[in-house]
């Protein structure tokens, strides 16, 4: 994320859409206040678990109170009820068009649709956002955003780069360009800095940046085609046929209309003009007339024509359109309601735990990586929380029970949670809590006192305790922990404190131990072999490629081994003691956070039968022994390769 201060208590960041790689990169804005935060633009709900963490890091969703959209596309308004379920409960703000597909997505959210130039957003401080609407440029239901105390302008899509090139950028991605009364808007309002939603924000040569917006055509029909309004019937023809894609499914845009386009350079009669619409009528009604009305209205009065002849017999049928229209996009949604939501509930069931309903070890990863991106040191710590004696529980009263505790922990710990904590679900019996801002010191404070709180309470079905292993972020920030490793080698850091709190017994607390310092290796690799002699040869062998391997000779111990040091990758022979290669897998594959890491079987026994069993239990390969050493390597090598990019 990058901020820009517009004073002490007023601040612009700019958060990077998901990582995966696009043509042009997209950005939402938030403009943080002291006691409430706006978005700008929050994107797709694809990229919704990406933008929520880097948001939620900087302050609670509750204390966001304005969503603006900058324009009516789909994709725009697809996340609000995503983040409607996250907790967000003010106001959306956005124009009439964007309006009829967010209430597809988000039926029941206050919305405010934007009806001229002058309506306003306090910002505090004595400042405030403009909205002004900017039909057609570049859809019809765009807008920007001026706050002009900082001379700052969110221009949506109005403004972007692409390999560095405005002209390139708008002639990909702007149907229309501005015509001299908007661009002499724009240029009023002189903007100091311009943040757009594709491309880096612009600081530098705005007047020309502003005046990028314009073409030779815009000074008049005439100037362009003179005495030939046959072609400019044409040319209207097609821009009008470019809008309804960008509004409907191409191919059902095709069907009605394809056939009545000429080719760009050809001229159409007023009869064949007429005809056009006339075929829009028969086929979709007055919907599609009324979304393509204010665009043709411009065009024709740019061009010196007259309107088509429905559109004066039929003038109020038209206006009436976009009634019709919400209510068919209403029916749309009553009939698809219920697959909506369940489409959102698998989406945020991924991303929560069963049991308690908080966000799980995936999200937690991800909330770390999107709160430490690019920071050398942090004032942050973690606390690692674990119910005591689980299996006590579990044996006296039953496994029901054990879940009842947890369940019951998690609302304690969030009744009772700090304005600074954020609290997350992990494997087992243990949940962690981020507390931004707070020092080891003030950390262990916490923990003392929500272990106090928990012995004493009367909330559960008997007397239980909880341990916690405390973690300071700068303890791994000042090992230049690598940024795709800082997850792994905090859960290692902690689960060596966790192993310190089970010597120590319940209801203690585990600040420090020693800290190995990173080292940077090929990979980790965990070894489950029983037979000593051979062990040491593939060990040796691996750690002469560079990679830093542990070895574990039992089954079961080798879970906890894994669940400790969460290796890369895991070579296992299929005999080992206590359990075998197979139930090991398959005991990995039950972990929601241990089941991505590849596993190879490296056995004297390969068989069809155990191929089979690899197969089913997603082995990602089978070597049999002994095995060409390069094979071994190479195979390794690319598999964590592979995760390192996946993660």
């Amino acid at each position: 994320m990058t901020s820009f201060r517009l004073d002490e208590k007023t601040e612009i960041i700019m958060v990077d859409r998901a990582d995966s790689p696009r043509l042009v990169s997209c950005r939402s804005y938030i403009i943080l206040t002291e006691d409430s935060f706006l978005l700008i633009d929050p994107g797709p709900t694809e990229d919704f678990t990406h933008i929520y963490s880097q948001i939620s890091a900087r302050s609670p969703v509750e204390k966001l109170s304005t969503i603006l959209l900058t324009s009516e596309s789909p994709t725009a308004a697809s996340s609000l009820a995503l983040w409607q379920k996250a907790g967000f409960r003010g106001k959306v703000v956005l124009s009439w068009q964007a309006y009829v597909s967010a209430r597809y997505y988000a039926p029941d959210m206050d919305y405010y649709t934007v009806s001229s130039r002058n309506d306003t957003i306090p910002l505090g401080s004595r400042r405030h956002l403009r909205c002004i609407p900017l039909p057609g440029l570049p859809t019809m239901g765009a807008q920007v955003y001026w706050e002009p105390g900082s001379a700052t302008l969110f221009s949506g899509a109005l403004f972007g780069t692409l390999h560095n090139s405005m002209d390139s950028y708008h002639d990909l991605f702007l149907p229309r360009r501005a015509k001299n009364e908007e661009i002499d808007l724009i240029r009023s309002l002189g903007p100091g800095r311009i943040f757009p939603h594709h491309g880096d924000p612009i600081h530098e040569n705005l007047p020309a940046v502003i005046m990028s917006l314009g073409l030779d055509d815009t000074k008049g029909s005439e100037t362009v085609f003179p005495g030939e309004p046959d072609v400019l019937r044409n040319r209207i023809l097609h821009r009008v046929h470019l809008h309804l894609t960008s509004l409907f499914p191409p191919a059902e845009v095709e069907n009605v209309t394809g056939s009545l386009l000429r080719r760009e350079e050809e001229a159409v009669s007023s009869g064949e003009f007429d005809a056009f619409f006339e075929k829009i009528l028969h086929a979709k009604g007055y919907v599609w007339l009324a979304m393509v009305d204010l665009e043709l209205r411009r065009l024709c009065r740019d061009y010196s024509l007259a309107l088509p002849g429905i559109y004066g017999t039929h003038e109020k049928e038209i206006a009436g359109g976009m009634h019709a229209l919400i209510k068919e996009i209403r029916s749309l949604r009553e009939s698809n309601f219920q697959l909506q939501q369940s489409i959102i509930e698998a989406s945020d069931d991924l991303l929560r735990d069963n049991t308690t309903g908080l966000y799980n070890e995936s999200f937690f990863s991800e909330y770390i990586h999107s709160t430490l991106q690019g920071k050398k040191e942090s004032s942050d710590s973690v606390l690692f929380i674990r119910l005591d004696e689980i299996k006590t529980l579990n044996a006296r009263f039953g496994a029901e029970a054990g879940d009842s505790c947890l369940k019951t922990l998690s609302y304690f710990l969030l009744n009772r949670k700090r304005e600074s904590a954020v609290f997350f679900r992990l494997s087992g019996p243990s949940f962690a809590a981020y507390l931004h801002d707070t020092g080891k010191e003030t950390a262990v404070d916490y923990a003392e006192e929500l272990k106090t709180q928990v012995e004493r309470s009367d909330e559960f079905i008997t007397s239980v305790s909880i341990s916690i292993a405390v973690v300071e972020l700068n303890e791994l920030l000042s090992s230049a922990v690598p940024g795709d490793r800082f997850f792994t080698e905090m859960m290692k850091l902690a689960k060596e404190r966790v192993k310190i709190l089970d010597r120590m017994g319940p209801g203690s607390i585990c600040s420090s131990s020693k800290l190995t310092r990173f080292q940077r290796s090929r990979g980790t690799i965990l070894l489950i072999e029983s037979i000593d002699f051979e062990a040491k040869i593939y060990k040796r062998m691996l750690e002469d490629e560079g990679f830093e391997v542990f070895h574990e000779p039992r089954g079961a111990k080798a879970l906890e081994q894994t669940d400790l040091i969460r290796p890369d990758l895991i070579i296992s022979e299929i005999f080992v003691s206590q359990m075998d290669g197979f139930q090991i897998r398959r005991l990995l594959l039950d972990s929601q956070d241990l089941k991505e890491i590849p596993f190879i079987l490296l056995s004297r026994e390969k068989s069809e039968t155990s191929v089979q069993r690899g197969f089913e239990m997603q082995v990602h390969r089978h070597f049999r022994k002994p095995v060409i050493p390069a094979e071994l390597i190479g195979t390794i090598r690319t598999l964590i390769e592979q995760q390192a990019r996946n993660r």
